[in-house]
């Protein structure tokens, strides 16, 4: 069911929580998921997987660099093993909840709760003093994204991908000028990071994969949607995916 106009609180756009969904121009947004790509798969590359690659793209991550990402939600877990395959050397995870840090560890990267250590120190010790070379930020908050700007070296790169509604930064320009800081933000554009991970991931043998999966938490049916957002709301669960089935 369309709402009528009134009622439309986002978009014009019905929501895919349903059965069917009719999707406008449809051959520009919508890819076709080979057999050897699971349904969950293809659920995070249509978004979040590809989000976390994009986020570690602007960032300039490669070979030998070192990262921090900040926020251990579902794209900040992604966006560990999209550094990694990279060719991150050393990756810090900062977040506060248990289980989010915990799954980061999992993954390869020292996880700091930034209620409980110092992160700053932490990321400087184990750069000899300057820094990391690139910052991911991945909650939308200034906090976050101050943390960001601080914790890299001079000439760093600060990747936001987090949805900051903030009417300014929390850093000003002076110190922006005085750092070097490469800033970039935006919205991924998913279906151009899906053409390249999608015949990537298709052609990697099942045992070899990434575990990008691992991220989901909850599996629920369309029917317990309002119980999956509760969750997530509540940071009781990493990612929800509803099923029709």
């Amino acid at each position: 069911m369309l709402l009528p106009e009134k009622d439309r609180k986002a978009n014009a756009l019905q929501g895919a929580h349903a059965e069917f969904v009719r999707v406008p121009l449809g051959d520009a947004t919508c890819m076709k998921v080979p057999d050897s790509v699971t349904d969950e798969e293809a659920i995070l590359l249509g978004d979040i997987l590809s989000t976390a690659f994009f986020a570690a793209e602007n960032g300039g991550v490669g070979p030998g660099k070192a990262v921090v990402v900040v926020g251990c939600g579902p794209v900040g877990l992604l966006s560990i093993l999209a550094v990694q395959q990279l060719g991150a050397s050393k990756v810090w995870a900062v977040d506060s909840i248990p289980d989010r840090l915990a799954m980061a560890a999992s993954f390869g990267a020292e996880a700091l709760n930034f209620k409980a250590c110092d992160v700053l120190a932490t990321v400087r010790a184990g750069t000899e003093g300057r820094g990391a070379d690139v910052a991911l930020e991945l909650v939308g908050t200034s906090q976050a994204l101050r943390l960001g700007f601080d914790s890299i070296r001079p000439g760093g790169t600060v990747s936001s991908i987090g949805v900051n509604t903030d009417a300014a930064f929390p850093f000003s320009p002076q110190e922006a000028y005085g750092k070097q800081l490469t800033f970039k933000c935006g919205r991924c554009p998913a279906r151009h990071f899906m053409e390249k991970l999608m015949p990537q991931l298709a052609a990697c043998p099942a045992e070899a994969r990434p575990p990008y999966t691992r991220v989901i938490s909850h599996r629920m049916h369309l029917r317990e949607g309002v119980e999956g957002y509760r969750l997530f709301n509540n940071r009781e669960a990493i990612k929800v995916v509803l099923s029709c089935a």
